[in-house]
């Protein structure tokens, strides 16, 4: 126990280096196993999970695992240092990687049956949670693998980016897996428990400087891409406000431009209408005071209004004196002009 407490504190670091590197889907751990029975136990049994590499179209369907596994050329990866006899490889054995990029594949694509072709166990369980876990595309995968002597098991950090549904951009996940050899020579991913000698394999792997090396490296890569989306998110975001303001902007001067115009209409039709009772009143001012050329019928008086109680200014005026009309009233009197005076008549005593 003192010697475990001595390497977790050695390699706390690199602990919580790796669990800030993964991506973690619950369902899907299949061959993430804890990196040794004290590991998983000090983190309560809790497994690794993974998330990223492979587009959907990188995997044939309907092909067998061995025929796929043909298919796919080996990518190399970013050599590591060595430490304590441990080489994190990159190039092969090409079977391991393209083991590994078959199994992302499956997970990408949901395919159980390719899963248990791969894995040396999958109960029902984990395989309900592949199908049901987040739609997630893994892509530009590789591997770093160290063998043990025998050639016979790897401990394997394999390299993706990623990306789940629903989230704001791609970013690199790095997860521990074993591969191990059956008696036929086939590779295939451990998901169950290994012996002691494997399990001192990959606490040895875990605390080489190799390892820690791919952890550092795709710890860094990680915190760069997600700053660059955080970067994206808030420069899409700042674009999304100053989209918003100059909407609210434009339908703010549109109101006032259309408020403008209403009010602008308003008046013209204001003054139209004061223009046409203008109009009208002058009509009929000019009505009332059209100058007609006339003639008394009979001698009459002219009087100051249209009324025989109002004032007399011409006594007698003489039938046949020729006068000028200027308007008439409502009563039937007219309004005359005659030797320079204005006055009325009864229209009984005008002739036209």
């Amino acid at each position: 126990m003192n010697d475990f407490r001595e390497w977790l504190s050695d390699n706390l670091r690199y602990i919580l280096l790796i669990l800030g590197i993964l991506a973690v889907v619950a369902a899907l751990f299949f061959g993430v196993r804890a990196l040794s029975a004290h590991y998983s136990a000090s983190r309560n049994g809790q497994d690794f999970a993974e998330d990223s590499v492979l587009s959907t179209t990188d995997v044939p369907e309907g092909q067998s695992v061995a025929s796929q596994v043909e298919s796919i050329p080996t990518q190399s990866g970013v050599d590591v240092p060595e430490n304590k006899g441990i080489v994190m490889m990159t190039d092969s054995p090409e079977e391991v990687l393209n083991l590994i990029k078959h199994y992302y594949g499956a997970l990408q694509n949901k395919d159980v049956d390719t899963l248990r072709a791969l894995v040396d166990t999958l109960s029902d369980a984990d395989a309900a949670s592949v199908t049901s876990a987040p739609n997630v595309t893994y892509s530009d995968i590789t591997a770093y693998i160290a063998s043990n002597k025998n050639n016979d098991f790897y401990v394997v950090y394999a390299y993706y980016h990623y990306l789940t549904e629903g989230a704001d951009g791609t970013l690199p996940g790095l997860s521990q897996l074993s591969v191990a050899r059956d008696e036929a020579g086939r590779a295939y991913i451990v998901t169950g428990t290994t012996d002691a000698d494997k399990t001192a394999f990959i606490e040895e792997v875990n605390a080489s400087d190799a390892a820690k090396a791919v952890i550092t490296k795709v710890q860094k890569e990680y915190d760069q891409a997600l700053a660059a989306i955080d970067q994206q998110k808030a420069q899409a975001e700042a674009e999304a406000q100053a989209q918003a303001e100059a909407e609210e902007k434009a339908r703010q001067e549109a109101e006032a431009q259309a408020r403008a115009e209403e009010e602008a209409r308003i008046k013209a039709e204001e003054e139209a209408r004061a223009a046409a009772e203008a109009a009208a009143a002058q009509a009929a001012y000019e009505a009332e005071h059209k100058e007609t050329p006339a003639r008394t019928t009979a001698t009459c008086n002219v009087r100051e209004s249209g009324s025989y109680d109002s004032r007399v200014l011409i006594y007698d005026l003489p039938a046949g004196t020729e006068v000028t009309v200027i308007g008439n009233t409502e009563s039937g009197w007219r309004h005359i002009r005659v030797n320079g005076v204005e006055g009325y008549v009864g229209g009984k005593f005008i002739a036209y």
